[in-house]
């Protein structure tokens, strides 16, 4: 799994400070407010988790905590699995849109959803207005619009897109 580290720019040294994280790619990542206000770090999906295969997409979200360094794991939360995905916050919910082969056999599909921070509960949007998904794409927001960029097709064509979503 990943170690998390901080780094201090005043001595220029890495620190780890916690080991924890036990996924190894295809998640992505935002900051929203929990219950309490306070900031985290969400990891949504990804490849592998604690309980299965790391060759397998994950349906769960991983909550990290940089005030006490500690990682918090909600499993299965997520609707169907999903890894290389882009995500972003708008309004503290976290978007996130992506691929998912949950049994590794190279069938992928597309999925899309919301993750609310305050009820740790995930939701579908996948639908017509969300077929542009695709493998490997980045993401970011802006005046509540979330920007994709790129992305890789299920046949590796790379692509040099930008798509503008707002919710």
């Amino acid at each position: 799994g990943y170690r998390i580290s901080t780094y201090n720019p005043g001595n220029g040294k890495w620190q780890d400070v916690s080991n924890y994280i036990d996924i190894n790619r295809g998640f992505c990542s935002a900051i929203a407010k929990d219950e309490n206000g306070n900031d985290k770090i969400y990891l949504i999906g990804g490849y592998g988790n604690s309980s299965q295969d790391k060759s397998y997409a994950s349906n769960s979200v991983r909550v990290l905590d940089p005030s006490t360094n500690t990682v918090e794991e909600y499993s299965s939360i997520l609707p169907v699995e999903v890894a290389d995905s882009a995500c972003a916050t708008i309004n503290n919910k976290i978007y996130y849109f992506g691929t998912a082969d949950p049994n590794d056999t190279l069938n992928k599909y597309q999925t899309a959803g919301i993750f609310d921070p305050i009820t740790n509960t995930a939701t579908s949007i996948y639908n017509d207005d969300t077929r542009f998904l695709y493998l490997d794409q980045m993401s970011t927001e802006i005046n509540n619009f979330m920007y994709l960029f790129g992305g890789t097709t299920d046949d590796g064509v790379f692509l040099d897109s930008i798509i503008k979503y707002y919710p």
